[in-house]
Parts: C-alpha cells; sequence; structure tokens
C-alpha cells in the first residue's frame, strides 16, 4: 500500500493555492472522468445519477462553485446529478480529505 493511500504524505507536499473545496471538486471531476468513459460504465453513471434522489446539504457549496446549484438546462441537471453521486461518495467516505 502507498504511503499516501495511508494518509502519511499530502497531495500537496509543498503547499497549494487550491482551496479545500476546489481540490474536493477535482477529484470529483476525475472520477467522474473515469466512470464515463465508454460503454457500460458511462451507462451505469447515467442510470444512477438519474435515479438518485436528494442533494445532501454538504454537497450544495461544491454543486454552487460549479454554478450547478440551480440547473437550468437537462444537461445541466444531468451534470449535477453526476457530480452529486461523486461528492457523496467523497464527502460522506472522507475518501482522502484529510490528506493536504
Amino acid at each position: 500500500m502507498l504511503a499516501r493511500a495511508r494518509g502519511l504524505f499530502s497531495d500537496f507536499p509543498f503547499g497549494t493555492d487550491f482551496t479545500r473545496e476546489e481540490i474536493v471538486l477535482a477529484r470529483a471531476l476525475e472520477r467522474l472522468k473515469e466512470k464515463t468513459t465508454g460503454g457500460w460504465p458511462r451507462v451505469k453513471a447515467f442510470v444512477g445519477a438519474v435515479a438518485s434522489r436528494g442533494i445532501p446539504s454538504a454537497v450544495k457549496p461544491y454543486l454552487d462553485r460549479m454554478s450547478l446549484g440551480a440547473p437550468q438546462t437537462r444537461q445541466e441537471w444531468l451534470w449535477q446529478r453526476l457530480l452529486v453521486e461523486e461528492l457523496r461518495a467523497i464527502t460522506e467516505g472522507n475518501s482522502g480529505l484529510d490528506c493536504f
């Protein structure tokens, strides 16, 4: 197991200008990119996003940062739902948020 995965080293050992919010969003968007590239994983991600209900209060600041707090189109609504699923996994699971 990598030392960073065990929480021994920071993702940014020399510091960063990114805010905590930006770092979480970057992780969520990277995970979303991985899940939506190609075939069956993409379909599975879209179906999961459409089927999801509710937006946890913990992810609302992130959606506002991405201007997805109040989607205006179907496409924005879908992006919101996809991002909510990834943010939910990151914020509830606290996967690596302490490592910066």
